[in-house]
């Protein structure tokens, strides 16, 4: 399906019935839906879920403007939840996505029913810990000058973009699987300008972290142990800071516990929005 938000031509696809959940995908120029897709289906028994892919993303079309901001994600994610006629909605934000999900609760709260936040963080201040951990994995192909043009958002091209992905993939799981990795990179979608943007222009401006308390919808932060790139000190720093936040850690996982734990991260997933209500307000 495409809906046309903000002058954006944007993909998305719904599967499920019951109370309304949005998925907003990471990893920016070069993940989109099916990140989830396969990895969510025991909740569609439960829930509407949908997956959609970010402007600039997948198979959604790029900015007319060329802005990939923050209050364009956000932006867009409220236009698709009007489209789709939501007065309220769960949103599970994954990796960058758990970006965009904070900031859009910050700004509509009360559109919320639950907030997940998956493999995350409130700012975009340390990623010199996940060049270490990337540097520390000792893998071909990864160097000092090539992380920070990675986390600086200076790649040259969609090919270039592939080849260092393709170097760091490895680092997301606690067991990697190199005919499913290659399987994977072959169907990636990469777009290097949409990367640019989002980790030279949003990233060095993005710091929530003062203002996590403000957040009032039920919250549930998610993190594998051994996530290299988002640590779960970061994870820990937002679920002791949004109040009564609920962390559940993933010990055998990763970047994606979703992926590596899938079963218990769906159980947590429906337990957290079976049990959990949104206070009632004065």
């Amino acid at each position: 399906m495409i809906a046309n938000i903000n002058g954006v031509q944007i993909f998305y696809e719904t599967v499920g019935s019951g109370p309304p959940l949005v998925a907003v995908h990471g990893g920016p120029g070069l993940a989109d839906h099916r990140i989830y897709a396969q990895w969510l289906q025991q909740l569609a028994e439960s829930h509407q879920i949908v997956y959609y892919d970010l402007r600039g993303c997948g198979q959604s079309g790029n900015s007319p403007t060329g802005t990939y901001s923050h209050s364009d994600f956000v932006s867009d994610l409220d236009g698709l939840r009007a489209h789709l006629g939501f007065e309220q909605m769960a949103l599970l934000g994954w990796s960058y996505g758990g970006f965009i999900s904070l900031e859009y609760a910050l700004r509509h709260q009360d559109r919320l029913t639950h907030l997940m936040l998956s493999d995350t963080a409130s700012s975009g201040n340390d990623f010199d810990v996940a060049k270490q951990n990337a540097i520390d994995a000792g893998l071909p192909g990864i160097n000092p000058q090539m992380l920070d043009a990675l986390f600086a958002g200076k790649i040259g091209s969609d090919d270039e973009f592939r080849s260092v992905f393709a170097a760091i993939q490895p680092l997301y799981s606690t067991k990697p699987d190199p005919v499913a990795d290659a399987a994977a990179l072959e169907q990636m979608i990469f777009r290097h300008q949409t990367h640019n943007y989002a980790f030279s222009k949003n990233l060095p401006q993005f710091d929530l972290r003062s203002r996590l308390p403000e957040i009032r919808t039920p919250t549930l932060v998610l993190c594998g142990r051994h996530d290299w790139i988002t640590p779960l000190k970061e994870s820990e720093f937002i679920a002791a800071h949004i109040p009564n936040a609920e962390l559940v850690v993933f010990e055998e996982s990763g970047h994606g516990p979703l992926v590596e734990e899938n079963a218990a991260f769906v159980q947590a997933l429906r337990r957290f929005m079976a049990e959990s209500q949104k206070p009632a307000t004065a």
